[in-house]
């Protein structure tokens, strides 16, 4: 009775307080039974999840909680539900190996932060997705996601799954995360639109494919049938190799299209925008651009620094039109920097970039190529070979792979008036270079406790020759990278 007093009393109390919204409380030792209050906190995330209203904000205690969270309840666009960690990454969300640990659909207006997702089996670990059949314009089943400060490790080994899946939503923005671990994708961007992706290390690790198809495409991010997407400090690094005797590409970021009946509004992936990206130590093909029915049309690279991979930097395939690649620097890779082997693709433009030490040619196949700067590429460019206009064979003579502020670069600005390479020092939002460093960055050392604990790297297969050159280097991520 005194129990039962006590919790009518409180929730009365909280009501009264504050009557637009309310601060909930889950605790490991908490009960489902109690009103939530940080006093008597519920128990179980689902379930207090699912017992919010608009405007809520629902703070979870350290500990590892073995659920498979799905969301019934939307916030609204002035009263968003916010679900996060009292103490960021201190909460880890297990799906027992059987289930998805945070499956969000037909829902909106929810934000996520400060939690680890890990153990689906073979299913995604976090999927953000509306059912088949969504329309082109207007909000789908699922929209107006937010996914912040998040940690997840995938699971999926044999299926076509990904670590983390966005599928037929729009408005989703995953923000100052991470992802890693297996699947054939670890992070799927499918049928999208207005998804935003920003601040995120993502690598691969591994997967089989014994119960799908193990010679398909393996990829860290794939790009597929999505649009007007925007992805801007974005790392992928340190792959791992794909299984002997499997076949199918291998790759850092694909933009894929193709028609997949009702799955998809689109049909190819087009005016997404990618702003300082990183591409490091990656197996197979760094960047490639590929669609089956319907070109591509309209993406648009900027200042990314693609080096050090196991083949080229970029790569056009298939159905590719009107695609720029703006201040890139593209170099130390054993392939072309460039080279497109599609006759169905037209008007590709790389300029005011930084082409160096590639073991081949600077570029290859059609191109549109202007106020460049090759140098050390094998067979070099001479001074009398025909390059495009104002290209010039030089030493750029960069202290870092990072920035352009060379004597050289200065002087030989490109049509912009700017030093010609990337120059990927300030963090990018919503399109705009700020004035916030990028470096340090953020959250790298939680960041390498998970990439590099030494379990899971046995877990994942990412021993001995497959090892994380990262996590081998004890080093930062920061002078892990710069140096």
């Amino acid at each position: 009775m005194y129990k039962w007093m006590l919790m009518h009393i409180l929730h009365v109390f909280l009501f009264i307080s504050n009557a637009y919204s309310a601060e909930y409380f889950v605790s490991k030792i908490g009960d489902d039974e109690f009103v939530g209050s940080k006093l008597l906190p519920w128990q179980t995330i689902n379930e207090s999840i699912n017992k919010l209203s608009p405007g809520d904000i629902l703070n979870i205690a350290d500990g590892i909680y073995t659920e498979n969270i799905e969301p019934t309840v939307s916030g609204e666009v002035q009263k968003p539900i916010l679900i996060r960690a009292t103490n960021p990454f201190k909460v880890i969300v297990d799906g027992n190996g059987k289930n998805r640990a945070l499956y969000i659909t037909k829902v909106s207006y929810l934000s996520f932060e400060g939690m680890k997702f890990q153990n689906s089996g073979d299913k995604a670990v976090l999927q953000v997705s509306s059912s088949d059949g969504q329309p082109a314009e207007g909000n789908t089943e699922t929209h107006h996601i937010i996914l912040r400060k998040i940690s997840v490790k995938g699971s999926c080994l044999d299926k076509n799954c990904s670590g983390l899946l966005i599928a037929r939503s729009n408005d989703v923005l995953l923000e100052d995360s991470w992802v890693y671990g297996a699947g054939r994708y670890t992070l799927s961007v499918y049928g999208d639109r207005k998804v935003t992706i920003r601040r995120v290390v993502v690598r691969w690790d591994q997967w089989d494919g014994h119960k799908y198809k193990k010679n398909d495409p393996r990829n860290a991010i794939g790009i597929y049938n999505s649009h007007n997407n925007l992805i801007e400090n974005v790392i992928i690094l340190d792959a791992g190799k794909k299984p002997s005797g499997a076949g199918g590409d291998k790759g850092a970021l694909l933009i894929a299209g193709g028609a997949n009946r009702d799955t998809s509004a689109f049909i190819n992936s087009s005016n997404n925008r990618f702003y300082g990206l990183i591409i490091h130590n990656n197996t197979g093909l760094a960047i490639s651009l590929s669609s089956r029915v319907k070109a591509h049309d309209g993406n648009y690279f900027e200042n990314g620094v693609i080096y050090g991979n196991s083949k080229r930097a970029i790569t056009i395939n298939k159905l590719v039109k009107n695609t720029t690649f703006n201040h890139m620097t593209l170099a130390n890779h054993p392939d072309e920097a460039y080279a497109n082997w599609s006759k169905e693709s037209e008007n590709t433009v790389l300029t005011n970039s930084l082409i160096m030490n590639n073991e081949k040619k600077a570029f290859i196949g059609d191109l549109d190529e202007s106020y460049n700067i090759v140098y050390r590429n094998r067979p070099n460019y001479s001074k009398n070979e025909s390059l495009g206009k104002e290209t010039i064979v030089a030493d750029p003579k960069i202290s870092s792979i990072f920035n352009n502020n060379s004597k050289i670069l200065k002087k030989r600005v490109g049509s912009d008036d700017k030093p010609r390479g990337a120059n990927l020092m300030k963090q990018y939002h919503n399109g705009v270079e700020t004035k916030t460093n990028l470096w340090p960055w953020l959250y790298e050392d939680e960041i390498y406790k998970d990439f590099c604990a030494p379990m899971s790297l046995i877990q994942l297969d990412r021993i001995g020759s497959n090892t994380s050159s990262w996590c081998d280097s004890k080093l930062s991520l920061t002078n892990y990278l710069h140096r």
